[in-house]
């Protein structure tokens, strides 16, 4: 039960409630728990005080520490200036200060971490972004040489969180160390056991931010790639070039584990989920049941509900209608899952191949993308089938995947899923993922059967859930604050 090792997106690096990064709540960090390994044996980065992008958390716990739980009009225009002076410290920090290109993180004594997960990855950026290339993209930027006015936040944040995740201690030595470098390293100096390998989510989750679809080529071929900087601004991976994109993924993982000290690792691969379950995008209009789209037609045992049009949540259906660039259509959001199934179907087949031609069973699917669309709450007409682990199915309020919200008085009303963006998960959701990956851990000997998801722990640590935020109520019902919070939400796509 040794060294565990993570490749992934926003949710592998805990990414919550618009800003990067909590991974000390990681779905990962609470398996590594369970496994009983140390910080030698599971290494993390923990994120300072300041975050990259916006800390939506904060910032509502902020208002509501200023200015109550009923606010007025007027007060909105003291509120933006508050969350400007707020956001302006963390770009400051992150592009003048202690966080700043080029320096070390501040106690963090080892080379590398091993959650190698980075908020905005897609499956090509595995081996293609290096501390060269994301030093390289933060320079060329004027904007990050400045200080920024208004709802601004340090300059290509993604290439920032991966210039400090793929090489914490700033050393030239490891400029071009990608992620499947660094688990080529842990492998041969330490050996892993276990690999967690958990991407695609951002081939596709482009398109809830940009509510279009601007899809690749299908040609088989590389494409998206953050080495051009003439590529387009694709937000949907056709099938055939997330089939090339995940092959390739595949083929490098056994090749940076060829010389594995661990000869009989695992690598346990999480399936794509569905992204217009995401509580972020508000279904309107007529309502729409339809097959699951997963199953063969004719003989699907269940049906989805889909709407006539999406919106960003909170913002108003007539004003939604009336600019095309404000809605997604029932037919693209149907496209959209039925490309990210065609996603998880390439994933099963190609894992099958490798492991034949292993002779064994190294790569095993974990279908998160299942467990998802079992537990949504509106996709299912409100009778989800995900059965929840024991020590939460008699929490009260009940948990739920729509958008958390709160009563006046502090109560929450809805949510516990998902956190103030609508895409990422809570710290229970976290939860709720370890003990998926836990389950494929036990039923292929990588965890001792007695292995257990520390729940307690779980629940003290989700802050949404021990202190509801009474503010939302009033602020869903403010325009200007449901603007701010749909800049903040596009700045994750970005």
């Amino acid at each position: 039960m040794g060294k565990l090792f993570t490749i992934g997106d926003s949710i592998s690096q805990g990414f919550r409630s618009g800003c990067t990064a909590f991974t000390e709540n990681c779905y990962s960090t609470y398996l590594a728990k369970a496994l009983k390994l140390n910080e030698i044996n599971y290494r993390f980065l923990r994120w300072p005080e300041e975050k990259l992008k916006f800390d939506l958390e904060r910032i509502f716990r902020l208002i509501q520490t200023r200015y109550g739980t009923d606010i007025n009009g007027m007060e909105w225009a003291r509120i933006l200036f508050d969350i400007s002076t707020f956001l302006d410290k963390a770009e400051e920090f992150y592009e003048r200060g202690g966080g700043a290109l080029g320096l070390p993180i501040q106690g963090y004594t080892h080379d590398f971490t091993d959650n190698c997960a980075v908020e905005g990855m897609r499956v090509a950026d595995a081996w293609e972004v290096t501390p060269s290339l994301c030093e390289e993209r933060i320079r060329e930027d004027p904007s990050g040489l400045s200080n920024n006015k208004g709802f601004a936040v340090a300059s290509k944040p993604f290439y920032r969180a991966a210039y400090r995740v793929l090489n914490p201690q700033a050393s030239t030595k490891y400029q071009e160390y990608s992620a499947i470098r660094w688990l080529q390293n842990a492998a041969e100096l330490e050996g892993v056991d276990n690999l967690i390998l958990w991407l695609g989510a951002n081939n596709a989750l482009g398109t809830i931010f940009d509510l279009r679809v601007k899809m690749t080529p299908g040609t088989s071929a590389s494409h998206g790639s953050r080495k051009n900087q003439q590529s387009p601004d694709y937000n949907l991976w056709h099938p055939k070039d997330f089939e090339h994109d995940y092959k390739l993924l595949l083929e490098k993982v056994i090749a940076a584990l060829q010389h594995n000290k661990t000869q009989d690792w695992k690598a346990y691969v999480g399936t794509v989920p569905l992204v217009t379950i995401a509580p972020m995008l508000e279904g309107f209009g007529e309502a729409r049941l339809v097959d699951d789209p997963e199953v063969p037609l004719g003989q699907a045992a269940r049906q989805f509900r889909y709407y006539e049009y999406y919106k960003f949540y909170g913002v108003n259906e007539s004003t939604a209608v009336q600019d095309e660039q404000k809605f997604m259509r029932f037919r693209d959001a149907l496209f959209i899952d039925k490309v990210i199934i065609e996603y998880n179907k390439t994933i099963r087949s190609l894992v099958a191949k490798k492991n034949s031609q292993l002779q064994r069973e190294a790569f095993v699917v974990v279908d998160i993308a299942n467990v998802l669309s079992d537990m949504a709450w509106k996709r299912n007409s409100g009778m989800p089938s995900y059965e929840y682990p024991q020590e939460l199915q008699w929490m009260y309020p009940p948990l739920n995947t729509k958008f958390y919200r709160v009563s006046a008085d502090g109560v929450i009303t809805d949510g516990g899923i998902f956190g103030l963006d609508g895409i990422h998960p809570t710290v229970i959701g976290q939860g709720i993922i370890a003990s998926e990956f836990l389950k494929a851990f036990r039923e292929h000997g990588s965890a001792p059967s007695g292995a257990s998801i520390d729940w307690a722990r779980v629940i003290n640590e989700d802050s949404l859930r021990q202190s509801p935020i009474a503010v939302l109520h009033d602020i869903v019902e403010v325009d200007q604050a449901i603007d701010f919070i749909i800049q903040a939400v596009s700045l994750l796509g970005k």
